[in-house]
């Protein structure tokens, strides 16, 4: 398909109440434009284009982080998506047909632009194909004006409407492909002559048509093709998002005890036969292998889960951790940045930071690894067959060589070799009749300072 795109997001996104661009506030902990810059690299368009608003310095970040290849453009003043996609034209070099989307609509399917292509491409005359839907409450959404022969005549904003044209149902998502031949006129020609005094896109039917072009509309879900403008709209698609998930999930082999009471990110993976119970929260990239169980309570992100590995109750596997098969992580234990091979457990109470950890090793109740400075991370290298008694503290960096064991209590700065025992707590002293001495003394104390009735 030959065709570019403008993705509008300049919008600052008032109704949110927020100091973040609206197409960053996250849906399934992924940030609306994203939705968007997925489905654009589906599509695989020639080039591709984002209209920000001025100091979106955030957005702009995401953007280059996430695809290197989209261009970004500046809307000094917000004039209307008309002057939005008029910006965003004079920096395309591809002559093309031109697709404008919005970051703030992430539910478009790929589909869905297929056939907006194909419905252009029928016949030379059509100037733009105008994506529309069917609304329950039509709200503030402008309206497609169409014929008896259901001819799209024009797109009215819904400030512009008239009383008889707000009871139309028929809504205009704002999502708009545009023919190569025809762009450029029918942009220049566009004029703020509305109640918002902005250039409005949608002039582009009328003008189109007065040039004895033709237009056309696609109707679609109107899930699909609705905005994200609010905070209650937003969680409103959290809850479609994660039942879509969940259900997915679940036909492809997972088990969900509580399937209400799990969060899923939009890039979770899961294999068949894993076990999720209740109270669950999976942040992005987290890849989940089959046979593992992820027990109540425990947040999950960045992490990679090997094959029958069990998580929780109560824990925490933070970014850059990589768990081999049969790994146990029990509950309060927080690891991150931590590569841990097959058969080793770290059952309760716990932190495991920027480690590599071998086979078979148990590491005992209350263990710390002390792995920042104040100023630096250090790593940490624990061997195969490792004992470490509850209550360590490891003074990053160390390597702890396979087969050796750690004392409860010890306090490790220095390495260990291999099949060496290691205990470093001071000396224990027994002082004779000494607790005896001092509860009679707290006793004679609290009497004398008893107040009197």
């Amino acid at each position: 398909m030959d065709f570019s795109t403008i993705i509008l997001a300049a919008g600052q996104g008032v109704r949110m109440q927020s100091s973040i661009p609206k197409v960053m506030h996250q849906v399934a902990s992924k940030p609306l434009i994203g939705y968007i810059i997925a489905v654009i690299e589906e599509l695989k368009t020639k080039e591709n284009l984002i209209v920000i608003g001025p100091n979106m310095d955030i957005l702009r970040d995401y953007v280059m982080l996430e695809n290197g290849t989209i261009k970004l453009t500046v809307q000094e003043e917000r004039l209307g998506t008309g002057d939005a996609v008029k910006v965003g034209l004079k920096s395309l070099n591809s002559n093309s047909d031109i697709l404008v989307l919005y970051g703030d609509t992430p539910f478009i399917k790929p589909r869905t632009i297929k056939k907006m292509y194909e419905l252009l491409h029928k016949n030379q005359q059509n100037a733009l194909v105008v994506l529309g839907f069917i609304a329950k409450n039509p709200a503030k959404y402008g309206r497609l004006i169409v014929d008896q022969k259901d001819i799209l005549k024009d797109i009215i904003e819904f400030l512009d409407c008239t009383e008889e044209q707000k009871k139309i149902n028929l809504c205009n998502s704002g999502v708009m492909l545009i023919r190569k031949e025809y762009i450029s006129d029918l942009l220049e020609q566009v004029q703020p002559n509305n109640a918002k005094k902005e250039y409005y896109l949608t002039d582009l039917v009328k003008i189109a048509l007065s040039k004895n072009l033709t237009c056309c509309y696609l109707t679609i879900d109107e899930f699909e093709a609705v905005a994200i403008n609010t905070r209650e709209e937003l969680a409103r698609a959290e809850e479609i998002i994660q039942r879509q998930l969940r259900k997915k999930f679940i036909e492809n082999g997972v088990t969900l005890i509580d399937q209400n009471s799990v969060h899923f990110a939009s890039d979770t993976t899961i294999e068949p036969d894993v076990t999720i119970y209740p109270q669950v929260f999976f942040g992005p990239g987290v890849e989940v292998k089959s046979g593992s169980e992820i027990k109540s309570f425990s947040h999950l992100e960045g992490a990679a889960i090997g094959n029958n590995c069990i998580i929780g109750p109560f824990a925490r596997v933070r970014p850059g951790t990589t768990l081999d098969k049969q790994v146990k992580i029990g509950n309060f234990v927080e690891v991150k940045n931590a590569d841990i091979k097959q058969k080793t457990k770290i059952n309760h109470l716990s932190y495991i930071g920027d480690i590599s950890i071998g086979e078979s090793t148990n590491i005992g109740a209350g263990t710390v690894i002390c792995n920042y400075d104040g100023f630096n991370k250090h790593h940490t290298n624990i061997e195969n067959n490792v004992f470490i008694g509850s209550n360590t503290t490891i003074i990053s960096p160390v390597n702890i060589d396979g087969e050796s064991i750690i004392g409860a209590g010890s306090v490790i700065t220095e390495n260990i070799n291999k099949g060496d025992l290691a205990i470093s707590r001071s000396k224990q002293h027994n002082i004779i009749g000494k607790a005896k001495e001092i509860r009679k003394k707290k006793l004679k104390q609290q009497s004398e300072n008893k107040p009197a009735l």
